[in-house]
Formats: structure tokens, sequence, C-alpha cells
């Protein structure tokens, strides 16, 4: 694998991503690329196309590395949703503060596919106002599809994960599931601002079963636009109280299985 020529491509995709999001500057980061299996590459394909990619960041170090897991997965959407993922960790999270990294989890997911969204749309900035209706054709890896067969995909895949069986017994699948969630809110966000005949179909009873009611009517209910500093924290405050709990609850579990044994 030539990781020079790949460097040189998502360089360049770098460039645009800081022209489109309207910066000049832009944090360093490593790159590795891996080369998976073809069941590798069938569980990312079940998981969605956010899941070929992912930023690891160095909480003591203050270092990203975006680890892309097959070179034949690079796209320029891929790397602006990623390259999101960067921007809000170096501008919301400082050393050290792990629990804010993970709280601001769902939002960064949210932005990023905003934020990719708005490529995929046709849009020059993360400024314009971009013009598509909800029958629009738009590109996408697995070739043309309309935006309303975009975004109930996206909305299928949130619920394919929240009805797996081991959800709530592993950490990693938790994590799988509500950053699905959140790409999905984070499509219908640019969906519902921008395409004037678009109708909220999505059913959400699957992803509130998991969740006291009313965390999950305020999560929902934040998930729209573009939010503010305000709503970031609120963000991570919500997701806080609906993602920590379940997950301590697997790490008790867990323990308890191992006194057992």
């Amino acid at each position: 694998m030539d990781i020079s020529k790949h460097s040189e491509q998502i360089s360049g995709y770098l460039e645009e991503y800081k022209n489109f999001m309207g910066i000049t500057e832009f944090p360093a980061y490593l790159l590795t690329i891996e080369q998976m299996n073809q069941d590798d590459l069938a569980n990312i394909e079940r998981q969605g196309r956010a899941s070929a990619a992912e930023v690891a960041y160095d909480q003591e170090k203050g270092i990203y590395d975006l680890i892309i897991h097959d070179e034949r997965l690079i796209s320029k959407g891929l790397l602006f949703h990623e390259f999101t993922h960067i921007l809000d960790i170096e501008r919301y999270v400082r050393q050290g503060q792990t629990e804010l990294n993970e709280a601001i989890a769902g939002f960064t997911e949210y932005h990023a596919a905003q934020v990719a969204f708005m490529l995929r749309v046709g849009t020059k900035s993360i400024t314009d106002t971009p013009y598509f209706c909800m029958e629009s054709i738009i590109a996408t890896e697995e070739g043309p599809k309309t935006v309303e067969r975009y975004l109930m995909e996206k909305h299928e895949l949130a619920c394919t994960q929240f009805d797996k069986k081991d959800l709530l017994t592993d950490i990693k699948e938790i994590n799988i599931a509500f950053g699905v969630l959140y790409n999905y809110w984070g499509v219908r966000s640019i969906c519902e601002m921008y395409a004037p005949d678009y109708l909220e179909r999505g059913n959400n009873r699957l992803f509130a079963q998991h969740l006291p009611s009313r965390v999950f009517f305020e999560m929902n209910k934040l998930m729209h636009g573009w939010l503010d500093d305000g709503q970031i924290y609120q963000s991570a405050v919500l997701y806080s109280n609906a993602v920590f709990p379940l997950m301590a609850d697997v790490a008790r579990i867990k323990k308890r299985k191992q006194v057992i044994h």
C-alpha cells in the first residue's frame, strides 16, 4: 500500500474542507490506513459507512490519529465527516477532559453528519443555503438515491442497531447504536431546515425503549438545526444521562461475571 499517495489525496481533501468550513487552521493529526478482510468490510456495510473511519484522540498528549479502515473506502464525504470530529474535539475538549470528550460524542456525530450531508447536496460552503427537495437525486457510495431514501436508510440503520439483542451487553455496540442515531438526526436536521417538502416519518419507538422517556424526549427535541455552544453543552449533558448509565450497567454485569468465574 502506497500510504504517501493516500496522504497526498487526504491532504487535498483537507484543504477543500478548510475552504468549505471557512477556517484557515486545522490541528495536526497522524494518519493510519489499515487493510481489512472481507468479513470486516461486511461489518462496516452493516454498521454504515461512517464506521469506515474513526478518530482516536490521545487525551494526555492531545494527539489525533485519523484511522481509515480500508484504502478502498476513502471518499471526500467520509473525510469531511472525520475532519469534523477532529475540529469539534479541538474546539470543545481540553486535554485530560476524558468525560467531556465522551459526552460530546453525540453532538459531534450529529455535526459531522450535517457537514457531510451539506457537501452531498451540493453546497460549496457550510454557510450556503442548499436547494433540494426530498425527491432530489444525490450521489452516494452505493449509487444514486433520492434524499428521502438516503434519510430513511439512516433511520433504518439506527433501528437495526437499537434492535440488536446484545445492545445492552456490549459497550462498543452502545457506542455504535447512539452514533448511528445521531448521524440520522444530523441528516434529518438538514432536510427539515432546507427541503420544503420534508415530513417527519421516522418512528422513535426502538430508540426510546432503552431510555427514560423524558431523557429521550429532550434529546430528540434538541437535535434540530445548527447547535450553538449552549445547546452543545446541553446535548453533552443529555448524552451523559442517556448513555453513561447503560455503559455502567454493562461494566457492572461484566465485573459480576468475572467474580462468579
